[in-house]
């Protein structure tokens, strides 16, 4: 691999696996009262709502003839903040045995003028031009999982996903002289391609209607001409109103990248985010 994830994602993993390992380690006060929580009980839940994050990365297009070049987004000011929906299903198929799947994305732009030379691509976006630019993210994540652990109040397991990258980047640059305006075109780093993952959840219920849950998953490798890494972290507090109905807090992290060497153009987006995300559950 070229690149690892940032070290940022250890406290949500941290967070994610104390999470994960508190649904075998029941608290004392509980543990003579067997709860009966919809998180665990419903054969189907839907989430919807909505993710407030702060991002970071970078991307690149790089020519093989030469040339080109890779641009991180602070670098040309692409915005830092992104509202956008999350979306997440859970199908209890058999007991031991769910489907889970989650669809979460980033969508921002952003300009600044330049202070040097930047190459990206067939561009070339000179010193004190502006540059312009879009980022248009849709990850879409495909998990089977088993709980090896599994009764009225917890529930641990291990699972195998597929996450499906969906990155575009742009960038062009325009400069001003007083009666003429000049453009240098606009470059894309487009890729779209999958990332199989492994992964661990857990759930623990502290009463009928509250429960805390989280997950990690990751893996990073190669396939053909594309390459990269994925890695996601979680951990909710879910309260239920009713039998049917929930609303939940929580943070989640991502860490990706996709990697695709082509024969005129290698193309690259490398995007990390995360923050809070609030939701409203369904479930039966």
């Amino acid at each position: 691999m070229r690149s690892r994830p940032g070290r940022g994602w250890q406290k949500t993993a941290g967070c994610a696996l104390l999470v994960a390992f508190s649904a075998v380690c029941p608290v004392q006060a509980n543990a003579a009262e067997p709860t009966s929580n919809p998180s665990l009980t419903k054969t189907w839940v839907f989430d919807a709502g909505a993710m407030f994050q702060s991002l970071d990365g970078g991307a690149t297009a790089e020519l093989d003839r030469g040339g080109g070049g890779s641009v991180g987004f602070s670098q040309i000011g692409l915005d830092d903040r992104s509202t956008s929906p999350f979306l997440a299903a859970r199908w209890r198929f058999i007991d031991r045995w769910r489907f889970d799947f989650t669809y979460d994305s980033v969508i921002v732009d952003g300009d600044r003028t330049v202070s040097r030379d930047i190459d990206f691509g067939f561009i070339t976006i000179p010193a004190s031009a502006t540059a312009e630019s879009a980022l248009r993210i849709r990850n879409y994540s495909g998990f089977i999982g088993y709980s090896f652990i599994k009764n009225e109040q917890s529930e641990l397991g291990a699972r195998f996903g597929l996450t499906v990258m969906d990155a575009e980047f742009s960038l062009r640059g325009t400069a001003s002289v007083p009666g003429l305006t000049s453009s240098t075109g606009k470059q894309k780093a487009d890729v779209v391609g999958p990332i199989p993952t492994l992964g661990i959840y857990g759930t623990y219920a502290l009463s009928n209607q509250w429960t805390i849950d989280g997950s990690i998953d990751g893996l990073a490798g190669e396939l053909g001409a594309y390459s990269g890494h994925y890695l996601a972290g979680s951990a909710n507090l879910t309260y239920w109103i009713n039998d049917t109905f929930a609303l939940a807090v929580g943070y989640r992290y991502v860490d990706g990248k996709l990697e695709h060497d082509g024969n005129i153009m290698n193309k690259a987006v490398k995007i990390q985010y995360s923050g809070p995300v609030v939701k409203a559950s369904v479930g039966f």
